[in-house]
């Protein structure tokens, strides 16, 4: 800037680049000026920017190799050197708690996987006998071994035991002596103290015989098998009875069978061997089931009864009307009535069809008119006419360079017209610069 105000721009200075400056005031008639200020450095401006967008993710805490900064947690940073700015987008991932160890781990953080490497390991289960078993005692980091080895069992006289480390069980061997071939009425009790078996029992006496019997001994069963049978009683009539003759070993058959009864025309009989009678059945036909008007009268030649009579004829009904007989007063009830005219809409007439026994009705509703697009449309069935509401939306407050139209499509107003650009504002640039004064005004 000059001694009058005036706004002094050097295009020969390189954008972005450090310059030493100094100010001095002296008169045109001057040879140089000697009071020269102190020097002051300052850096050109840029005359335009270059974007870079750095996305990191670090372990604890990143340093920005840009501006030497140390950042501990996520964020978004940015940096203007060079006429480059810079945008940070940084993951920080902070340090896990250190997980829960066995008493035969350690752990050390890895700063490369920002995760805590593990090591060791359980030491290695100890040899046991088949009947011990052990488990890990964190508290000493070692295994307790527990268990003792099962007790012999109590053995019989002809029984010995080793014990069996594969199956952790005593191994029994020996056998009972066999018990010795039986009569079947001989037991068998083992003499532990002899160690041998001990016999007794003596074969039952045979029993005394009817006159068709014999008897033989069965050492299956240990009895005597008696066969033969009496000589069976034959087959009688109710009327008969039968004796056995023990003399002859044979049976006596004394009785007749008493004379049938005199039947009517619908009547059986049959000769009851259980009761010994004869048993009469059948029964007169029950007379039908007659309708209101017939008679009926039993024939004891064809042994049925004959109906006569015949039903009142069905009256002529209308087409909602239906009939049924009643048996009670032997007449014709009709039941029915005109179905009721439907309710109608405004629009709509009625008249009963006796071909469909229905009402028709005709007529339809007027059309809905045209709408505009901020306009409904509801039926009044007072009047029989569609109601027509709404109205269009007011146009909005618009700035000083838009304009609006009304779009018919999206019923809503579009507005058009964009803000004119802000100037370039101009920018002041500090020089070394001597400023002449005119001595005398």
């Amino acid at each position: 800037m000059d001694q009058f105000g005036a706004m002094k721009n050097y295009s020969m200075l390189t954008p972005n680049t450090l310059y030493d400056f100094q100010v001095a005031a002296y008169c045109t008639g001057d040879h140089s000026p000697s009071n020269w200020s102190t020097i002051t450095t300052f850096r050109t401006l840029c005359t335009s920017y270059t974007s870079v967008t750095q996305n990191e993710s670090a372990c604890i805490s990143y340093t920005w190799p840009v501006n030497g900064m140390t950042y501990t947690q996520s964020g978004t940073h940015v940096d203007t050197t060079n006429c480059v700015v810079t945008t940070l987008n940084l993951t920080v991932t902070p340090q896990p708690a250190m997980p829960t160890l066995a008493c035969w781990e350690t752990a050390s953080f890895n700063n490369s996987t920002c995760t805590w490497d593990v090591t060791g390991s359980q030491p290695a289960l100890p040899t046991m006998a088949c009947w011990e078993t052990a488990s890990f005692n964190h508290t000493t980091c070692m295994w307790d071994v527990t268990g003792s080895q099962p007790a012999m069992p109590t053995l019989a006289c002809w029984e010995t035991a080793s014990f069996n480390h594969t199956t952790c069980m005593w191994d029994v061997t020996g056998s009972q002596p066999a018990m010795p071939t039986l009569a079947c009425w001989e037991t068998a009790s083992f003499n532990h103290t002899t160690c041998m078996w001990d016999v007794t029992g003596s074969q039952p006496a045979m029993p005394t015989l009817a006159c068709w019997e014999t008897a033989s001994f069965n050492h299956t069963t240990c009895m005597w098998d008696v066969t033969g049978s009496q000589p069976a009683m034959p087959t009688l009539a109710c009327w008969e009875t039968a004796s056995f003759n023990h003399t002859t070993c044979m049976w006596d058959v004394t009785g007749s069978q008493p004379a049938m009864p005199t039947l009517a025309c619908w009547e059986t009989a049959s000769f009851n061997h259980t009761t010994c009678m004869w048993d009469v059945t059948g029964s007169q036909p029950a007379m039908p089931t007659l309708a209101c008007w017939e008679t009926a009268s039993f024939n004891h030649t064809t042994c049925m009864w004959d109906v006569t009579g015949s039903q009142p004829a069905m009256p002529t009904l209308a087409c909602w009307e239906t009939a049924s007989f009643n048996h009670t007063t032997c007449m014709w009830d009709v039941t029915g009535s005109q179905p009721a005219m439907p309710t109608l809409a405004c629009w709509e007439t009625a008249s009963f069809n006796h071909t469909t026994c229905m009402w028709d009705v005709t007529g339809s509703q007027p059309a809905m008119p045209t709408l505009a697009c901020w306009e409904t449309a509801s039926f009044n069935h007072t009047t029989c006419m569609w109601d027509v509401t709404g109205s269009q939306p007011a146009m909005p407050t618009l700035a000083c360079w838009e304009t609006a139209s009304f779009n018919h499509t999206t019923c809503m107003w579009d507005v058009t017209g964009s803000q004119p650009a802000m100037p370039t504002p101009l920018v002041g640039k500090l020089l070394h610069l001597t400023i002449p004064l005119v001595c005398g005004m």
